[in-house]
């Protein structure tokens, strides 16, 4: 059983590997930003193309604007690059596809993102960060993706009141990331490979949840191999719930777990599927779920 479960990580990790840098390594690559280094885009955009914002640049997309993007193509975040998105609860911004799944947002080592009221669906990833890169997002939905999150390499997310929902591939998946949620949903992701469901986590690297909802996910609800998940206090408050996978709603593998005095709520699918399944744990303080 272990021996299958390592063969399946390792399949699935040097599938992301070789996407991401597969993308970031592409010589067709355009940079059409022109000469002005800080566009703002008030208007709706079509992208035929892929964007690049390079060091020094930064791109603001206001309220109410809709980017719609071609198949295959990204925007991508170089180090030193900044992307803002600047929608309201009344004008989101919307990043789509013109058809098939786009590229999706790429922010490579170095570059940022902070993203408001911003809805981006229909991409193979919605987010993909690699390297030391960072994005935040506030009251944003990631939706409609082959995956709606991945970040590798010392990557960091943060999303607060924000959605990541009804991913054909997964939800939220790290590899040596972390990310932070609070006041969050996590529904419906996956399409039955037990490990990638809500959230899955690999290697180093920190999750932490506040008041996040993780439901309904074809898969396990959240998946640690590696790393630690930390659902005390100050974080707490979650609902863990309904996921499917019969040996958990969390699953801890050689992982640190800490949910002490969280007032966390966790409930499984029915009375024989397992609450937490912890095959190897470093450290696990449970006290008051």
């Amino acid at each position: 059983m272990e021996a299958s479960q390592d063969a399946t990580r390792n399949e699935v990790m040097q599938e992301f590997t070789f996407d991401s840098f597969t993308l970031l390594g592409d010589p067709t690559l355009t940079l059409p930003y022109g000469t002005n280094t800080n566009p703002n885009w008030e208007s709706n955009r079509y992208l035929q193309e892929d964007y690049r914002i390079p060091s020094g640049h930064e791109l603001t997309i206001g309220p109410g604007v809709t980017v719609r993007i071609a198949p295959g193509k990204a925007i991508i975040i170089e180090d030193g690059g900044v992307l803002t998105a600047e929608g309201t609860s009344s004008e989101h911004v919307v990043i789509t596809s013109t058809g098939d799944h786009w590229r999706g947002i790429v922010i490579e080592k170095g570059g940022s993102a902070q993203l408001n009221h911003t809805v981006i669906e229909r991409a193979s990833n919605g987010l993909l960060l690699v390297g030391n890169a960072k994005a935040a997002l506030s009251s944003c939905s990631v939706q409609e993706c082959k995956v709606g999150i991945s970040a590798g390499f010392l990557a960091n997310v943060i999303l607060d009141g924000s959605s990541v929902s009804d991913n054909a591939q997964g939800g939220i998946v790290l590899f040596s990331a972390s990310a932070q949620l609070t006041d969050c949903e996590v529904l419906r992701n996956g399409t039955g490979n037990w490990m990638y469901g809500g959230i899955s986590h690999f290697y180093d690297g920190t999750v932490s949840l506040s008041c996040t909802k993780i439901s309904d996910n074809v898969g396990t609800g959240i998946f640690m191999d590696g790393g630690v998940l930390n659902m005390s206090i100050p974080w707490g408050g979650n609902e863990i719930t309904n996921n499917e996978w019969p040996r958990g709603q969390i699953h801890i593998d050689e992982a640190w777990l800490n949910i002490e005095g969280g007032k966390n709520k966790i409930v499984p699918r029915n009375g024989t599927d397992y609450f937490i399944y912890i095959r190897h744990c470093q450290t696990l303080r449970l006290n008051e779920l």
